[in-house]
């Protein structure tokens, strides 16, 4: 056997070697502190909240409860996804001054710049300049419901200078568009166009104003086709694509029902209502305790002072109550009611007769708490 010094911890399944009145040489042991606690101040807070929920009839109903919900609001918000995708997949015609053809693209693959050209009764795909129509006048008609709720047509007319372009002569239009920064105004725009020609100017800024403006979120109509430049992306006013819907568009809110206001005040009422139980069973125990408890010797209390004592257990036996009577008011009470709203908004999107006027598409819920 490997002699062990003194001052030396031994190895594994090795015999000790200590020191008599010699305490110093065996400072690198552990002292003689006792704790039985489970936790200490950073193992608490973690460890306890995993003891709370080992339980299954703890874990398993509240599992159930945020499971649905966190399935619910998944699928609410696939249904978001694929809406943004059929319309990010929809096509429009673009020039391409590369080739000098006109190419379909996708309304995601549009660029600044880039000239396209819109059919009646087609939607922007993003913030145009109306560079030309099919009218003589360069006048186009947009309908903006989608943006002010208004059903009105709404006029509007290229600028003098470029409504002679059409889809043959466009390789030749050359320009820089100078404007303001990105705002979410949907009636107000500031800006100017330099026209160009071999990067020579060809003329002085021209004016622009909303009325040459195209806001995507609007649809032509009574006009065969337009031109437009893109100049709005759906990050910046005045840059790019889809950008004034997107100045004014707002995430999806966090929206709370009318019944679910209507379910807090009842949870509340059901808390007090617990309460007032509680509170109305703890004094009749108390009476019960005073009157009634001292003639039964035979129940042996560890503690008969304090178990005879109506004014000692008044607490205890309020917490007691409330632990009892606690299970009658379950944490699913929710669960029904948005579960039944959830399906009631998928059901009624398969209403045929619910149709809108301009698709003709069945009537679809954005959220299942309206």
């Amino acid at each position: 056997m490997v002699p062990v010094k003194p001052h030396m911890k031994p190895p594994p399944n090795q015999p000790r070697v200590l020191s008599v009145n010699e305490a110093h040489k065996h400072a690198d042991f552990k002292g003689n502190y006792v704790s039985t606690t489970k936790y200490n101040v950073f193992t608490y807070f973690p460890k306890a909240l995993f003891e709370q929920f080992r339980p299954i009839t703890t874990f398993l109903p509240l599992a159930l409860v945020l499971g649905v919900s966190m399935a619910k609001e998944a699928l609410e918000d696939f249904h978001r996804f694929q809406a943004d995708r059929e319309v990010n997949k929809r096509g429009v015609v673009v020039f391409n001054p590369i080739s000098n053809t006109w190419e379909r693209k996708q309304w995601r693959d549009i660029v600044v710049g880039e000239v396209i050209k819109v059919e009646k009764g087609s939607f922007f795909p993003a913030d145009l300049l109306l560079l030309s129509s099919t009218n003589d006048d360069g006048i186009a008609y947009v309908e903006t419901v989608n943006l002010d709720g208004e059903s009105n047509l709404k006029i509007k007319k290229a600028l003098d200078q470029t409504k002679g372009l059409t889809k043959h002569n466009i390789a030749t239009f050359k320009g820089e568009i100078h404007c303001e920064q990105p705002n979410a105004s949907l009636y107000t725009f500031t800006g100017n166009l330099v026209l160009h020609r071999d990067h020579i100017a060809k003329s002085g800024p021209l004016a622009l104003s909303p009325a040459c403006i195209l806001l995507r979120g609007s649809s032509l109509r009574n006009t065969k086709s337009i031109l437009g430049c893109t100049q709005m992306d759906q990050h910046g006013r005045h840059h790019c694509g889809a950008e004034q819907v997107m100045k004014n568009a707002t995430l999806p809110p966090s929206k709370r029902s009318r019944i679910e206001h209507q379910m807090d005040k009842m949870i509340l009422l059901m808390f007090a209502l617990l309460f007032a139980m509680c509170l109305v069973g703890a004094t009749l125990f108390a009476l019960w305790t005073k009157n009634v408890s001292p003639r039964m010797w035979y129940l042996a209390p560890d503690n008969a002072p304090t178990a005879f004592n109506p004014s000692k257990p008044d607490t205890y036996r309020t917490l007691c109550i409330i632990i009892i009577y606690y299970y009658t008011f379950s944490s699913p009470y929710g669960l029904g009611t948005s579960s039944s709203t959830f399906m009631a908004a998928l059901h009624s999107s398969r209403f045929l007769h619910f149709l809108r006027q301009l698709y003709g598409n069945p009537m679809a819920s954005k959220s299942s708490l309206t």
